[in-house]
Parts: structure tokens; sequence; C-alpha cells
């Protein structure tokens, strides 16, 4: 378990803000779980992630905005 620290942007008109982990299934198909969901309200986000790939996504006026990042 790796700890990070994640800023929670806080966007004009902001939505949702939410953290997936990259599952990959026994046939090989990838898909993504959900680790925490929450409004994009601003502030920093402090967990200890297990080894994998995550995605970030949050929505401001309807519209998602989504980066993925590695821990290691």
């Amino acid at each position: 378990m790796i700890e990070v620290r994640l800023a929670i942007p806080n966007a004009y008109n902001a939505g949702e803000w939410r953290i997936s982990r990259q599952v990959i299934g026994p046939r090989g198909g990838k898909s993504w779980k959900k680790v925490i969901s929450q409004p994009a309200t601003g502030g920093e986000y402090r967990t200890s992630l297990e080894a994998g790939t995550y995605k970030e996504t949050y929505w401001t006026n309807g519209w998602p905005t989504s980066r993925t990042f590695e821990v290691l």
C-alpha cells in the first residue's frame, strides 16, 4: 500500500469527483471499480492505495474530465 495525496478540484458549478481502480477479469477484460466518490468542492484526499492503474474523474457543468495514474 502506498500513501497518496490527491487534490480535489473546486471548479465553478462542480459536480462529482471520483477515483476508480482498473480491474482485469479472468479472461483479460478490463473495467473500472469505484474507490471513492464525493462532491468536487475542493480540498485534498489522502489515502493508501494498492499498486495498480487508477482513474481520477470529475464533472464540471455536466462534462467529465479524466486522467489516469499509476501507483507502483
